[in-house]
Parts: structure tokens; C-alpha cells; sequence
């Protein structure tokens, strides 16, 4: 991708129209067990993703947990919407699972669509803000707290 089509810096991903799924892939290790917040930022000249079964444009997320199988990690994804607009910040809350320990975070932005381009950059993980204290995941020392539930 050119400078000058970037969001910032000097580069960032250009999906264009395939037949094939197109992704780029980052695995990131070293995160506590809480609630997190993927972002990008996203650029659509034309996206049409069709009616074709497997058609999409997506940032995913795959959140991998110690000594487990790939098949009990925790997904999460927002659809990008077809269209032509300016860049925008679409984001998805990450909620591991609280009885494991993460090991990674696949991060993923995934296309196949039929017409245009999408651009994408500025990927980042961040601590999600809390969402009123409902959730004890969104606490930064979540897993060494206790929690009373029962006030009665």
C-alpha cells in the first residue's frame, strides 16, 4: 500500500477482489486473562462481498488458552460492511474465558469478496474499557481478585 493511502505510518494491507480467502495474520503471546478490545481502521473503495457462500471481509480474533486444544479457544469477529467511505475504527471486544490462562491472540483481517478494495491499518489490542464493572474480566488484576456475588 502506498504512504499516502495509509491511515498512519508508512504502510498498511490492501485486500483486492478474490475467489480465494485472503488473510494476514499476526500471533501474539504474553496476554492476561481479561476483556480486550481489537481495533482497526478501514477503508472501502467499492466492497461488494456478493451473495457467494464464503464471501466476506472480516477482523477476527482467535484467543488460544495453555494446555488446551485450538477447539476450545474463544472467537470473536466484526463483518466489515460493503461500501465505499472514509476511513473508519471498527472493533471487537475479546471475553477469554476466566477458568484459563491465555497463551495467544491470533489477530486476522480475512477477505473474499467479488468487487473493490479494502485497506486496513493501524491494528492495536487494548485493555477494553470497563463497561460499568458488570464484568470482573474487565479489572486489570481480574484473575487474582475474589468476587462475592451473593450479598445477602
Amino acid at each position: 500500500m502506498a504512504a499516502e493511502a495509509a491511515h498512519s505510518g508508512e504502510r498498511g494491507i490492501r485486500l483486492k477482489p478474490s475467489d480465494t480467502q485472503q488473510w494476514l495474520r499476526q500471533q501474539r503471546p504474553g496476554f492476561p486473562t481479561r476483556t480486550y478490545s481489537l481495533s482497526g481502521w478501514f477503508k472501502a473503495v467499492g466492497l461488494k462481498q456478493g451473495g457467494d457462500k464464503g464471501a466476506h471481509a472480516r477482523l477476527y480474533v482467535h484467543v488460544l488458552y495453555k494446555d488446551r486444544k485450538y477447539e476450545e479457544g474463544t472467537q470473536s469477529y466484526y463483518d466489515i460492511p460493503d461500501g465505499t467511505y472514509d476511513w473508519r475504527r471498527f472493533a471487537v471486544r475479546i471475553v477469554p474465558n476466566p477458568a484459563w490462562t491465555v497463551s495467544d491472540l491470533w489477530v486476522t483481517v480475512t477477505g473474499q469478496f467479488a468487487e473493490g478494495e479494502l485497506l486496513c491499518d493501524d491494528i492495536s489490542v487494548e485493555p477494553a474499557m470497563p463497561m460499568g464493572g458488570a464484568s470482573a474480566l474487565d479489572w486489570e488484576n481480574a484473575m487474582s481478585c475474589r468476587v462475592l456475588t451473593d450479598m445477602s
